[in-house]
């Protein structure tokens, strides 16, 4: 199935955040969408019962995993773990472009801490 497009919305950091497939597509075990930040832009720190997964497009980022920080760039990806406290800035000076990954078929609750 093609997904449809859907409109950007917010986050919960309220940043932009465009669902990009979910359950509206038919999907049941898996949820994709985009996230951009400005530099200096933050998603503020939190966790979710559930795993996740970040692909970084475009830009640098600061990447909160716990109590470690480690520095991102296009092409690489990040794992979080079930219930870990993570986070992310968009360290350099362009714009943050990333693609989310969730199991499940919409984006995971989330406890912004």
């Amino acid at each position: 199935m093609i997904a449809t497009r859907k409109p950007i919305g917010k986050s919960p950091s309220n940043l932009p955040l465009q669902h990009l497939v979910d359950a509206s597509d038919g999907a049941s075990q898996l949820y994709l969408g985009q996230q951009w930040l400005r530099p200096g832009e933050r998603v503020l720190d939190h966790t979710h019962p559930c795993e996740e997964i970040l692909h970084f497009l475009a830009g640098r980022a600061t990447v909160r995993l716990g109590s470690e920080f480690h520095e991102v760039s296009a092409g690489e990806s990040v794992h979080i773990p079930t219930g870990e406290l993570h986070g992310f800035t968009n360290s350099g000076d362009t714009e943050l472009h990333l693609l989310v990954v969730f199991p499940g078929s919409s984006f995971a609750p989330t406890d912004i801490q």
